[in-house]
Protein backbone atom coordinates (compact mmCIF):
# COMPACT_ATOMS: atom_id res chain seq x y z
CA UNK A 1 0.00 0.00 0.00
CA UNK A 2 1.32 3.31 -0.79
CA UNK A 3 1.77 5.33 2.17
CA UNK A 4 1.44 8.94 0.79
CA UNK A 5 -2.18 8.31 -0.83
CA UNK A 6 -3.74 6.23 1.85
CA UNK A 7 -2.62 7.70 4.96
CA UNK A 8 -1.38 11.29 3.71
CA UNK A 9 1.67 10.97 5.16
CA UNK A 10 5.00 10.67 3.68
CA UNK A 11 6.93 7.51 4.18
CA UNK A 12 9.81 9.40 5.77
CA UNK A 13 6.89 10.91 8.55
CA UNK A 14 5.40 7.27 8.96
CA UNK A 15 8.37 6.11 9.69
CA UNK A 16 9.39 8.66 12.09
CA UNK A 17 5.74 8.51 13.63
CA UNK A 18 5.54 4.36 13.86
CA UNK A 19 8.96 4.35 15.52
CA UNK A 20 7.71 7.09 18.34
CA UNK A 21 5.24 4.61 18.94
CA UNK A 22 7.40 1.70 19.53
CA UNK A 23 9.78 3.51 21.47
CA UNK A 24 7.21 4.83 23.72
CA UNK A 25 4.55 1.13 23.88
CA UNK A 26 5.20 -2.42 23.41
CA UNK A 27 3.50 -3.47 20.44
CA UNK A 28 4.10 -7.74 20.55
CA UNK A 29 2.61 -9.08 23.49
CA UNK A 30 4.84 -11.52 25.96
CA UNK A 31 2.16 -14.02 26.40
CA UNK A 32 -1.22 -14.77 24.88
CA UNK A 33 -2.55 -14.73 21.25
CA UNK A 34 0.28 -12.79 18.77
CA UNK A 35 -1.71 -9.76 17.33
CA UNK A 36 -2.42 -10.24 13.48
CA UNK A 37 -0.80 -6.92 12.65
CA UNK A 38 2.56 -5.55 12.95
CA UNK A 39 2.85 -1.95 14.90
CA UNK A 40 3.44 -0.78 11.17
CA UNK A 41 0.57 -2.41 9.69
CA UNK A 42 -1.79 -1.37 13.11
CA UNK A 43 -0.79 2.36 12.21
CA UNK A 44 -1.37 2.18 8.79
CA UNK A 45 -5.05 0.59 8.95
CA UNK A 46 -6.07 3.45 11.46
CA UNK A 47 -4.64 6.62 9.06
CA UNK A 48 -6.62 4.59 6.40
CA UNK A 49 -9.40 4.53 8.52
CA UNK A 50 -9.59 8.24 9.27
CA UNK A 51 -8.21 9.51 6.06
CA UNK A 52 -10.18 8.07 3.52
CA UNK A 53 -13.41 7.63 5.71
CA UNK A 54 -14.13 3.77 5.00
CA UNK A 55 -15.82 0.98 6.94
CA UNK A 56 -14.15 -1.10 9.31
CA UNK A 57 -15.32 -4.27 7.68
CA UNK A 58 -14.12 -2.77 4.26
CA UNK A 59 -10.49 -2.56 5.71
CA UNK A 60 -10.93 -6.04 7.38
CA UNK A 61 -11.91 -7.37 3.55
CA UNK A 62 -8.83 -5.77 2.31
CA UNK A 63 -5.94 -6.55 4.92
CA UNK A 64 -7.32 -9.94 5.59
CA UNK A 65 -8.48 -9.49 9.14
CA UNK A 66 -11.94 -9.35 11.23
CA UNK A 67 -13.76 -6.23 11.90
CA UNK A 68 -13.67 -6.92 15.31
CA UNK A 69 -9.78 -6.95 15.22
CA UNK A 70 -9.81 -3.58 12.63
CA UNK A 71 -11.89 -1.67 15.47
CA UNK A 72 -9.42 -2.89 18.81
CA UNK A 73 -6.29 -2.02 16.39
CA UNK A 74 -8.21 1.08 15.52
CA UNK A 75 -8.68 1.83 19.13
CA UNK A 76 -5.36 0.88 20.61
CA UNK A 77 -3.50 3.32 18.11
CA UNK A 78 -5.29 6.05 18.86
CA UNK A 79 -4.60 5.92 22.14
CA UNK A 80 -0.90 5.43 21.30
CA UNK A 81 -1.42 8.29 18.99
CA UNK A 82 -2.64 10.45 21.71
CA UNK A 83 0.49 9.88 24.04
CA UNK A 84 3.26 10.74 21.69
CA UNK A 85 1.51 13.31 19.91
CA UNK A 86 0.76 15.32 23.34
CA UNK A 87 5.14 14.37 23.79
CA UNK A 88 5.55 17.40 20.81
Amino acid sequence: MRTQSTTGMTAEHYAILAERIENEFMWRRRRGRPRRLSLEGALRVTLLYYRQNVTEQLIADVVGVSQSTVSRTIASVEAMLNVVIDDE
